[in-house]
């Protein structure tokens, strides 16, 4: 049925509507409004004035809308959803599981500890469960752990002593001159 939320989780996200970029159809002011997009390098919902023309999928007249589309869809929308890791503000690195649909199984990733969307597991155990009835569920050929912390990511770690806190980087160190 045309309308259905559930059709729209499926459809909007399954055909990128929500990894589509913002939709820059705004030189024309008169027309402007202001209408919401799902930004998915910040893994939320923002505004934008939209010019009326042209344009994709990635609009919505809420942001009530968007969310529940692109970030917390209903039942099982959410294992359709795309991986997002966080911006790049959040340094706060945890080790989590999404649900890769064109891969049918849940993959490790590294979240950045702030924003993102649904698709966003505790554990291996979770995701599989969540998502087993999605369509076939393939197992991994291969052990699911997180790939190695992204590059140029720092952490903050407290020193043995809890007074001060290092600064512990994911940069290769590079080599001194001799």
């Amino acid at each position: 049925m045309k309308g259905d939320l559930s059709t729209l989780v499926f459809t909007g996200c399954e055909t990128s509507g929500c990894e589509m970029s913002r939709s820059r159809q705004y030189d024309i002011k008169r027309f402007c409004f202001q209408t919401w997009y799902y930004d998915a390098t910040e893994g939320r919902c923002s505004q934008f004035w939209f010019g009326g023309c042209g344009g994709n999928e990635n609009k919505f007249a809420t942001q009530e809308m968007c969310e529940t589309i692109c970030v917390e869809p209903p039942g099982r929308g959410r294992c359709y959803l795309p991986r997002v890791d966080g911006p790049l503000r959040c340094d706060q690195l945890q080790p989590r599981y999404y649900y890769d649909y064109t891969k049918k199984h849940c993959v490790a990733f590294w979240w950045r500890g702030c924003l993102g969307n649904a698709n966003n597991f505790n554990s291996f155990e979770e995701c599989s469960v969540f998502c087993k009835d999605v369509g076939p569920f393939d197992e991994p050929t291969t052990t699911t752990v997180p790939p190695p912390a992204p590059q140029n990511i720092q952490q903050f770690a407290p020193t043995p002593e809890a007074q001060q806190i290092d600064i512990v980087s994911a940069e290769q160190p590079q080599q001194q001159p001799q």
